[in-house]
């Protein structure tokens, strides 16, 4: 069942409630958790890790907690989307929730519609984004004046939402977490931007840059750099690309012309995507490795999220959209007569 959008005065009572914190009892109950509870996953976290392919060739690592501590997670991230969402930057729009009535919600779509009409763009990404924010920074995050936790408590809670000393992928509270780091950023970027008689929006790790008049240089990037280094994140740099009047514009894989499409390259690695899944399902029904199980779940959700996107963009009617979910429930049953190849060959094995 669809969850309902909270409403405003919901996210200020979310708000309120985690300002009223002061301990760790307090933030326990919060949780829906004993302290020791809280204490246990925060100083013991279990995770367990296993790898997504990219359209690079490589592979994203994701560490996944247990259902446990997935849980205190889930309850903490709650009370931080309601304190990013009433404090957020205009220019950040991944992983912004959107509240009951708003008429403009926040998303893949509405990032790119900001650099509609502008002839001069530069973008550019994060490196390993999460993995730059460091445990340090998280406690930092839960001292600020947001929070005002004493150590004790903000290093708790930092061990909650962190592993291996940084943030993961893979867990409720890192894109939120990841948005709050950067709010002083964006701030600072967007002081530069306006400066510079140019646009600027953030999501997630991708950040982009136009303008109707400036074209951008290496020494715009410098400054940018520079900016960003002094928050401790460290840019794609070969990824950087300067786009001029000619060039076709492209953000987080959407094209802009006189409307937002969706890439063509994009439908290319869906389809790979898909011939993957299927791949991996038959090996599943054939092998019955119960290891794979999970590597099945978050790919699934990956891919039809990326379905879902194409319904967004081009519309839940559009042969696109109807197409490629075909080709996802098709992926998920193997061929009608693989199990009866696989068991006459298995009886000669």
């Amino acid at each position: 069942m669809k969850q309902q959008k909270p409403t405003l005065n919901q996210l200020k009572w979310y708000e309120n409630q985690i300002f009223n914190c002061k301990t760790l009892e307090e933030i326990s109950v919060l949780l829906n958790c004993s302290k020791n509870e809280l204490l246990l996953h925060s100083y013991n976290p279990e995770y367990y890790q296993f790898s997504i392919p990219k359209k690079s060739g490589t592979f994203r690592i994701i560490e996944a907690p247990n259902e446990s501590l997935k849980r205190l997670q889930r309850n903490l991230n709650q009370y931080l989307q309601a304190v990013y969402y009433l404090n957020q930057s205009v220019c950040s729009y991944g992983y912004v929730i959107s509240i009951l009535g708003e008429k403009q919600t926040k998303n893949i779509y509405t990032n790119a519609t900001q650099h509609l009409a502008k002839p001069f763009m530069l973008n550019t990404d994060f490196k390993d984004f999460f993995h730059q924010i460091k445990i340090d920074d998280v406690t930092q995050i839960f001292k600020s004046e947001f929070f005002n936790f004493d150590i004790y408590t903000a290093t708790t809670l930092a061990k909650l939402c962190c592993y291996k000393d940084r943030l993961p992928m893979g867990t409720p509270t890192s894109p939120v977490l990841s948005n709050l780091y950067t709010l002083k950023l964006d701030n600072e970027l967007l002081q530069w931007a306006k400066k510079h008689n140019t646009s600027y929006t953030r999501f997630v790790d991708d950040l982009t840059f136009s303008s109707v008049t400036t074209s951008f240089s290496p020494l715009h990037f410098k400054q940018i750099n520079e900016i960003a280094l002094r928050h401790k994140l460290n840019f794609n740099e070969e990824k950087t690309r300067y786009l001029n009047s000619d060039d076709i514009k492209t953000v987080t894989g959407l094209v802009l012309n006189t409307t937002v499409d969706i890439d063509n390259a994009y439908y290319l690695e869906l389809g790979k995507d898909l011939i993957r899944l299927k791949n991996v399902m038959e090996v599943y029904y054939i092998t019955g490795k119960t290891h794979i199980i999970t590597f099945l779940k978050t790919f699934k959700q990956e891919l039809f999220g990326k379905i879902n996107f194409i319904g967004t963009i081009e519309g839940r009617n559009s042969k696109q959209f109807l197409n490629y979910l075909n080709l996802f429930y098709n992926a998920l049953e193997p061929d009608t007569d693989l199990v009866q190849r696989w068991t006459k060959f298995s009886n000669y094995v």
